[in-house]
C-alpha cells in the first residue's frame, strides 16, 4: 500500500505572532540555503528582517507567506511565499522562500508530500491574488524541488537571462544562486 501524504494545516503569516513568523521564515530558509552551500545575502536578511515590506506589501497585488503545521508539532515545519514581481514583468509573481525544516525531510520525523502541498497552496494564492504569470527560480543542486516543479504540467523550464543570472549572483561570489527558472501562466494552472 503506498504511503499517504502527511496531513498539514496551512497558516497565513498574519495569523501568527509576527516575531514567531519572522523567526521561522528565517530559520527554515537559512537552514536549507546553508545546507546546499548557498551564502546568505544582504537581500535575504532584508526579507527576514522585514517580510511585511519585502513580501506582503510589495507591488500592487501584494504577496503572501504561509506556514505548514502538522499535528505532532506546535511550531511550523515549513514555509513558502508568493512575492509580487511586477517590477520585473507586469502582473507576475515568484513562488519563493519555500523550505522544510531538515528534521522533517529526513530521519524518523520525515514527512511525506509537504513540499507538494505547500507548492499547491502557493499556486492557489497566486491565482487568488489575480497574477497572470508565476515563476520559480531554482538551482540544479535542489534536485528534489526541481523534480517537483518539472512534474507539474503547467510549469515549463525557461532559460534565465544574463540580467537574471547577474541579479541572483551574490556579491563576491562566482556562482548564481539560481540557474534554473520555471514559469507558468495562471490560466494553465
Amino acid at each position: 500500500m503506498p504511503e499517504l501524504d502527511t496531513k498539514i494545516k496551512i497558516v497565513d503569516f498574519n495569523d501568527l505572532d509576527s516575531k514567531l513568523a519572522c523567526k521561522h521564515l528565517a530559520a527554515i530558509n537559512k537552514e536549507w540555503l546553508l545546507e546546499f552551500g548557498f551564502p546568505l545575502t544582504k537581500f535575504d536578511q532584508k526579507i527576514f528582517d522585514d517580510p511585511q515590506t519585502m513580501i506582503l506589501d510589495k507591488g500592487s497585488l501584494g504577496g503572501k507567506i504561509i506556514f505548514a503545521f502538522i499535528e505532532t508539532s506546535p511550531e511550523p515545519i515549513a514555509c513558502g511565499a508568493v512575492i509580487d514581481n511586477s517590477d520585473y514583468e507586469p502582473n507576475s509573481c515568484e513562488i519563493a522562500k519555500m523550505g522544510i525544516y531538515k528534521e522533517f525531510r529526513e530521519g524518523e520525523k520525515k514527512t511525506r508530500g509537504i513540499g507538494r502541498q505547500i507548492f499547491q497552496a502557493l499556486i492557489e494564492i497566486a491565482k487568488n491574488l489575480k497574477y497572470r504569470k508565476v515563476f520559480i527560480l531554482s538551482h540544479t543542486r535542489l534536485e528534489i524541488a526541481n523534480l517537483m516543479y518539472s512534474k507539474h504540467p503547467a510549469f515549463k523550464e525557461v532559460k534565465l537571462t544574463a540580467a537574471e543570472l547577474e541579479k541572483y549572483t551574490p556579491i563576491g561570489e562566482s556562482e548564481s544562486r539560481a540557474n534554473i527558472k520555471y514559469e507558468a501562466f495562471i490560466e494553465d494552472l
